[in-house]
């Protein structure tokens, strides 16, 4: 681990031979609390920007039952691969609408899928 500016400091008075001053270490230290200070400041500053965003990307994280997603939207907020729930959507056990060759799943199916104690659906 880097030494500090006032470690520096002693470790350059230790080695000259000489002992430290006491007006020159005060100096340091008192730089040191300085940066110390615009540090916290910086922080402080930061901080409200930073919950913000922590915030957000947790939002992110969250399934909306009234939401419309992808099924790699879906396998991403799950942490599961996207052809897992793409089988999972082509057997029925979670419901969505296809268009094309895309699927779209409301949030409240995946959300009845896991209700339904991840149990596929009959099909008759």
């Amino acid at each position: 681990m880097p030494k500090s500016q006032p470690e520096k400091h002693l470790s350059a008075e230790k080695a000259a031979g000489r002992s430290p001053s006491s007006a020159s270490f005060k100096k340091l230290m008192a730089k040191a609390d300085n940066i110390l200070e615009i540090g916290k400041k910086v922080i402080d500053f930061a901080r409200p920007y930073i919950e913000d965003a922590v915030e957000k990307r947790n939002e992110n994280r969250t399934l909306k039952p009234d939401m419309v997603y992808t099924p790699k939207e879906v396998a991403r907020l799950l942490k599961v691969k996207e052809d897992e729930i793409l089988e999972l959507l082509d057997r029925g056990a979670i419901k969505g609408n296809r268009f094309g060759r895309e699927y779209r799943v409301l949030g409240c199916a995946v959300l009845d899928y896991f209700e339904r104690g991840c149990q596929d659906v009959a099909l008759d």
